[in-house]
């Protein structure tokens, strides 16, 4: 039973169609969300391309480092197979995911963001398909009525959007997100500093830190932190 009153809620969840890994967290967050609505936890989707987040902190990103690419492609085909999510590789890596991280962007509902979301997110790496034009505009008329789904399309090449999507990326540096996927969670009453959680592998974690446990050794990580000399960077609330 989903309880009542989360301590921490989800703030944001950054991801990038081109991450594989984006695709098993969203798997996760496709299939809770309702419940956490329900439970007063709304999650903001923040779509971002990947290489801009991952450059502000590393010249190269995994996928431009042939052993460590090959290494975290295995692992996520063994997660999605423990899982049970089917997982297919696209034909061309890396490709182009921004057009469809701005329609999701313009789409002004959050339900719609997550139907788009989701069928484009099974077409890439359920089915293996690109994220053509004509994919992307298959999809939302799918997810949308003909008018709105045109006037989506119109949205997602306006400036707005454009300055929309600067905010997300603005957001990220803020809260101090290195990859994707990332989920930041912060108290409902904005007391609490946000914290961030990267990889699917992290859901887990995230499920403990919503209910308000400790999900760490909080006096190892005290001796940490003493360790580095407490000068660590933190993240914005």
């Amino acid at each position: 039973k989903m309880r009542s009153l989360f301590y921490l809620c989800i703030k944001h969840f950054f991801f990038d169609f081109l991450s594989p890994y984006s695709f098993l967290a969203w798997q996760w967050l496709y299939q809770e969300h309702e419940k956490l609505q329900l439970s007063g936890v709304q999650v903001h989707l923040r779509p971002v391309p990947m290489a801009i987040i991952i450059k502000k902190f590393v010249d190269k990103g995994p996928g431009e480092i042939p052993p460590k690419r090959d290494f975290l492609f295995k692992v996520v085909l063994n997660r999605a197979k423990a899982l049970n999510i089917s997982l297919a590789c696209p034909p061309k890596i890396p490709f182009d995911s921004y057009p469809a991280l701005r329609i999701l962007a313009s789409l002004t509902e959050h339900s719609r963001q997550m139907d788009f979301g989701h069928e484009v997110f099974s077409a890439i790496w359920g089915q293996g398909f690109l994220p053509t034009e004509e994919l992307l505009s298959k999809i939302l008329n799918s997810v949308l009525p003909p008018l709105s789904a045109q006037e989506a399309q119109q949205r997602a090449q306006a400036r707005e959007t454009s300055i929309m999507m600067k905010g997300f990326i603005k957001e990220a540096y803020e809260y101090g997100v290195f990859g994707v996927p990332s989920f930041v969670l912060a108290s409902k009453d904005g007391a609490t500093v946000a914290e961030l959680f990267w990889g699917h592998d992290a859901i887990s974690a995230l499920q403990t830190a919503i209910i308000g446990e400790a999900w760490y050794n909080q006096v190892e990580y005290a001796k940490f932190t003493e360790a580095l000399g407490g000068n660590q960077d933190r993240p914005h609330e």
